[in-house]
């Protein structure tokens, strides 16, 4: 697997000689079974053949290694004077790191390592948050990341509003939104405002504040292609008919279906449905289903 990675035999002779280098033909595997294209795959063995080599110059076995070694690593990486086989470039640091992490997964999966498992540290987000974010990966599914975010806004809830939701009060949370957005983009204000119904919803779930408080949020409104202008000029419009060659089929073509959008207000989706069957030329007429 390794072979379609690395074509030329010196690069792949090259990363097959670091102490990783016995295990890196099976976590090409992996690192591709998970969908990566060529280059970022390549990014990541790269990653894992440059950490082996980074922790033996540090006097470490590859037995030896351990998580804690990563933020060395990444400091080591803005600072690399490695040769150019072992360092891609600052563009795939991110990879590297990536690729560090996937060599210490597949070496405690097959043992190898005799390092101490990291023991995670405990979080440190209020227990009222934790309690949110299990109840929303429960009853939702929402992804970790999109927790991280609402837990942001939470964190300021609970310092503003305090930890005992039971003295929430519809005016306390409007003032709270209404502070916050105002300084705002209306997507960050949007994002406050979906993390407090969602919050509220699962204190109100729990029975910690009285039903109802979660329609105090007020809604920030959002028009899609609010920036477009409402309608083109007469002018305009006859400008970009003008444009079209009648005598050609293509532009014959074009201008249809521009007279199409611009005097009967088709949409193009209409355009795109329409068959020759649908125009009724006797009667001068077009259906659209």
């Amino acid at each position: 697997m390794i072979e379609e990675l690395f074509r030329w035999p010196s690069a792949r002779a090259h990363v097959l000689a670091s102490p990783a280098g016995p295990y890196l033909d099976d976590l090409t595997t992996h690192v591709v079974r998970q969908g990566f294209g060529r280059w970022k795959a390549r990014h990541r063995i790269h990653g894992a053949a440059h950490f082996s080599v980074f922790a033996r110059r540090r006097g470490l076995a590859l037995e030896a290694l351990h998580e804690d070694l990563i933020p060395a690593f990444r400091a080591h990486l803005r600072t690399c004077r490695c040769p150019r086989w072992l360092h891609r470039g600052r563009h795939a640091d991110v990879g590297a790191v990536a690729g560090a992490r996937a060599l210490l997964e597949q070496l405690r999966h097959l043992n190898v390592l005799t390092s101490p498992v990291p023991v995670p540290s405990p979080p440190d987000r209020p227990l009222l948050v934790q309690r949110f974010h299990a109840w929303m990966e429960q009853q939702r599914g929402l992804q970790d990341q999109t927790l991280q975010g609402y837990e942001r806004v939470l964190g300021d809830v609970l310092q503003t509003l305090g930890d005992v939701p039971g003295d929430y009060t519809a005016a306390s949370i409007r003032t709270f939104v209404v502070q916050r957005t105002t300084k705002q983009s209306r997507a960050a204000g949007k994002n406050l405002v979906t993390a407090m119904r969602h919050f509220l919803r699962f204190l109100i779930a729990d029975g910690m504040c009285r039903p109802g408080l979660d329609g105090a949020v007020p809604t920030i409104a959002i028009w899609r292609q609010a920036a477009l202008p409402r309608y083109l000029p007469a002018s305009d419009v006859d400008r970009v008919l003008a444009s079209c060659d009648p005598s050609t089929p293509v532009g014959l073509r074009d201008r249809a279906v521009l007279l199409l959008l611009a005097r009967l207000g088709f949409r193009s989706g209409d355009i795109r449905a329409l068959a020759m069957g649908d125009v009724d030329w006797e009667q001068a007429s077009v259906c659209v289903a």
